[in-house]
């Protein structure tokens, strides 16, 4: 630690002048990083030069931090309500300005460990972040074998549908015509009204199956044409991008750009040549 004293008269007729003159001159050299404004005990005369407007405003003005160190505790000067702090006294001033080096000590190694906590903590919530980011990212074959899959089951269960649909109507047939066995034996007029409406039940369940397996056939292309195998079977491609993002438009990429383009066999790199705007054919860049 460095003192540097500005001397100056503390009362008297021209006190104040000198006062001012001291605080400025400290200012103007900036040699110090705190100032301290003081002087020892006396009656409330010898300190007046304290109470003066001038000095006030001096100090008031001051860049460097003003310490107010005027008489004893129980003195009071304006001075001290203009200065950034008040110390009791001239020792006070002092302690304050150049604290103890083992509590500074102290307090640095509380920081210390606070901005290693907080460094830690700062870093553990990035990579969590990162490792939720990077849970989320799906490869687009994937989310194709994941399509594939589900319309695959969609597909099993239509069929099961159709069988199940196929096996309740042959019962039915078959329940209608051990029934018509049964009636046989009966008069003509009744065994006739019997076969017709076996007929009739049996062309019922015909037309029933034809009907169900229409429908399963149909929802079945339906299915067909939105697998992405089969989409691709047809000459189709899907193109992602470096960030493994699938490219939808060409406005995001540009040339010089490296893609990849995935096919119904295989997948095959590419680098960008040309890119031509979606709403513009013919317009390269």
């Amino acid at each position: 630690m460095r003192v540097v004293v500005y001397p100056t008269p503390v009362q008297g007729d021209g006190a104040p002048a000198r006062i001012v003159d001291a605080i400025r001159t400290a200012n103007a050299r900036a040699e110090v990083d705190v100032l301290i404004v003081g002087r020892g005990g006396g009656s409330i005369e010898d300190l007046w030069a304290f109470n003066d407007e001038a000095v006030a405003r001096a100090v008031f003005e001051s860049a460097l931090p003003v310490v107010s160190a005027v008489g004893h505790e129980t003195d009071f000067t304006i001075c001290d309500f203009v200065a950034d702090v008040r110390a009791p006294t001239p020792t006070g001033a002092a302690a304050l300005v150049c604290p103890d080096g083992e509590s500074m000590s102290r307090h640095v190694g509380v920081l210390a460990g606070r901005l290693a906590r907080a460094g830690r903590h700062a870093a553990a919530l990035r990579a969590q972040r990162l490792d939720l980011a990077a849970r989320g990212l799906v490869h687009p074959k994937a989310r194709l074998d994941a399509e594939r899959d589900r319309i695959g089951g969609l597909v099993v269960r239509l069929a099961a549908a159709g069988r199940r649909a196929h096996v309740a109507a042959a019962v039915a047939t078959d329940a209608l015509a051990a029934r018509l066995a049964r009636e046989l034996g009966r008069p003509v007029p009744q065994a006739q009204r019997l076969a017709s409406a076996a007929d009739t039940f049996h062309r019922a369940g015909s037309d029933r199956l034809d009907r169900l397996a229409t429908r399963v056939a149909s929802l079945a292309r339906g299915l067909a044409h939105l697998n992405p195998s089969a989409v691709l079977d047809r000459g189709y491609a899907i193109v992602t991008g470096a960030d493994g993002q699938i490219v939808q438009d060409s406005a995001s990429l540009a040339r010089g750009d490296d893609v990849a383009i995935t096919l119904a066999r295989g997948q095959v790199g590419a680098t960008v040549t040309r890119v031509t705007p979606g709403d513009t054919p013919g317009s390269d860049r």
